[in-house]
């Protein structure tokens, strides 16, 4: 998953950041990582932060070790996902659902769990593609 930003949304990105870094009301926490990796703060649990550049580009930041570093797709989905109610125009950047994606059983296409925990077998999407059946890896 490779969607880069188009140039409208890497500026509202460039600008969300700013607020967000101006924010006194947002975690200290939050925004001195914000500030130090250059992403606006998408996710946040007891782990670490999940930020997004305005290049697209998606780092994890752990809060145990302090490090920091690219992360992988499905990381990338469950952030977008999860802040698209407060930034809804980065749905832009999450993957199109294709002709053969089925809606996901475990969350009934909510992509949420008892409205309060992101799917994690759709990662939010509340769709996926099918499974390969009997496929030797």
């Amino acid at each position: 998953m490779s969607h880069k930003p188009s140039e409208s949304l890497r500026r509202d990105i460039e600008r969300w950041l700013r607020e967000f870094l101006l924010n006194p009301t947002e975690p200290a926490d939050q925004r001195e990582r914000a500030r130090e990796l250059g992403g606006l703060p998408l996710y946040a649990d007891m782990g670490g932060l999940v930020v997004l550049r305005p290049d697209g580009t998606v780092f994890t930041y752990d809060w145990e070790d302090s490090k920091s570093e690219a992360t992988d797709d499905a990381w990338k989905v469950v952030a977008l996902t999860t802040s698209r109610e407060k930034y809804p125009r980065l749905r832009e950047l999450l993957p199109e659902r294709t002709v053969s994606a089925l809606d996901c059983a475990a969350c009934t296409g909510t992509g949420s769990i008892l409205r309060t925990a992101t799917c994690w077998k759709c990662l939010g999407l509340g769709w996926h593609e099918p499974e390969a059946v009997g496929v030797a890896g």
